[in-house]
């Protein structure tokens, strides 16, 4: 199949066609208004108050912490398109299709041609990529602005352009409109040409951070004052915070058998989350918690970075595909038997389908495979010493599956998603340069390397 691949057109028709049909397919079978999940009808909402009211929902309202980068998305998809959410769902796919494109550059950039070719078969494989442009939310715009930060920030490793490590700043910061989870990735990556452009002077080192860090905080200082100017504060949203209080803590509590889980979550006080009051009482509170009970939390967490890893973007198939399915309906750890049979009820939680149940099965035997895979890549990397490509590419994949440690779901993976296709295929390519072409370790490795 890759050499069929032999032009950059094959590629894009390919790609192209695949990702309208698979579409196509998906709105065929979705029921009428099962577009949407848990957080669907506030960021619809949201659009709708700007557009009635001029604000994008009433103090103190549970969009006082949601990010308003979504809604703006919204609005301007209806201002051009008009009303209906077909528009914002065809919107999408073209941003998962340039997804894609970026995907492409930046393994063209790093590696060779076959690299590149696998990576954009692993991406037409990538059931979330084909998953979350069907949803009204944040992800496909997530993982597009991402994805063009990570593209921008390898083609400045290559030309040493400070216009092109502008350009990837402000994506990144732009990408905390939507929310705020890469916050603390781009904090590191203000810091990554400092350490590891070592073949730079140390003036051009300390200045493209602080170009990077300037351009990242050109879109954030917005967001900042627009919060300042609707709600006083001159802060950020911050989700990470609300998922600490509101799934963690109500988790650690059930299990060490003080309550349940959804009576405890019920009565933080979310409301006043923006402007920080409320939760003094309830982070001292937090930490006590922790101290007496460690190990459990330390259970907690774990089930949480589980469910982020190795999570199937096929239980939000379902939620698109069943109208009585939810968000967080499902999860693995809910069932009780052996490993296989806990397992088997997961996949068919809801569903009676043949194809949805292999689709899953596919799911998990592959996110089990490529995480040797990705380990043995990054192994490679640094064997053939391109030190800064495997520390950022492993930057981008250790964050994102781990900022979900608070409350893990495959839909929180999806950032990670371009650096993980990217690097299963450059490890599957070097094993089959070794085993199936008879080369050496190192030839295997050094002809799948581009950057000098």
């Amino acid at each position: 199949m890759l050499k069929w691949f032999s032009s950059r057109n094959t590629i894009f028709i390919f790609v192209t066609t695949w990702f309208v049909g698979v579409f196509a397919l998906l709105m065929a079978l979705v029921p009428a208004g099962s577009h949407f999940d848990i957080d669907s009808s506030l960021y619809l909402k949201m659009a709708n108050d700007f557009s009635d009211k001029g604000v994008f929902g009433y103090q103190g309202a549970c969009c006082h912490w949601m990010g308003i980068g979504y809604p703006v998305f919204i609005l301007f998809i209806k201002n051009l398109f008009g009303s209906g959410i077909l528009p914002i769902l065809l919107a999408q796919l073209l941003i998962m299709l340039a997804t894609v494109w970026l995907l492409w550059r930046t393994a063209l950039r790093l590696f060779s041609q076959s690299v590149t070719n696998l990576s954009v078969v692993l991406a037409a494989l990538t059931i979330g990529y084909h998953l979350y442009p069907q949803f009204i939310l944040t992800e496909a715009l997530m993982v597009f602005l991402i994805s063009l930060g990570l593209e921008r920030f390898t083609a400045f490793l290559q030309s040493g352009k400070m216009l092109t490590l502008m350009f990837s700043g402000f994506a990144y910061g732009v990408s905390i409109w939507l929310k705020s989870s890469a916050w603390y990735l781009a904090l590191c990556l203000i810091i990554f040409p400092i350490f590891f452009l070592w073949d730079r002077k140390i003036k051009k080192r300390f200045l493209a951070a602080l170009v990077f860090g300037a351009s990242f905080f050109v879109p954030v200082t917005v967001l900042y004052y627009r919060n300042y100017l609707a709600h006083g504060h001159f802060k950020l949203p911050r989700v990470d915070q609300v998922t600490l209080y509101m799934r963690v803590w109500p988790k650690l509590k059930e299990r060490v058998g003080i309550g349940k889980y959804q009576t405890f979550g019920a009565k933080l006080p979310v409301t006043e989350f923006l402007s920080g009051k409320g939760w003094e009482k309830e982070s001292l509170e937090f930490r006590r918690f922790i101290l007496e009970y460690p190990i459990d939390f330390l259970i907690v967490v774990s089930k949480e970075i589980i469910k982020n890893v190795l999570g199937l973007y096929t239980n939000h198939l379902k939620v698109l595909l069943y109208d009585d399915i939810t968000g967080g309906d499902c999860s693995f750890f809910i069932f009780d038997g052996s490993i296989f049979n806990k397992i088997h009820r997961y996949l068919s939680f809801g569903t009676k389908s043949i194809m949805i149940y292999s689709i899953g099965v596919f799911e998990i035997l592959w996110n089990l495979i490529r995480i040797p895979l990705i380990l043995f890549a990054l192994i490679s990397l640094l064997v053939m010493c391109r030190f800064s490509i495997a520390a950022l590419m492993a930057l981008h994949v250790v964050y994102f599956l781990f900022i979900g440690l608070l409350d893990g779901c495959a839909r929180y993976r999806i950032p990670a998603e371009g650096a993980m296709i990217i690097l299963s295929a450059l490890g599957i390519m070097i094993l089959w340069r070794r085993f199936r072409q008879k080369y050496s370790w190192h030839d295997a490795m050094r002809m799948d390397l581009n950057l000098t």
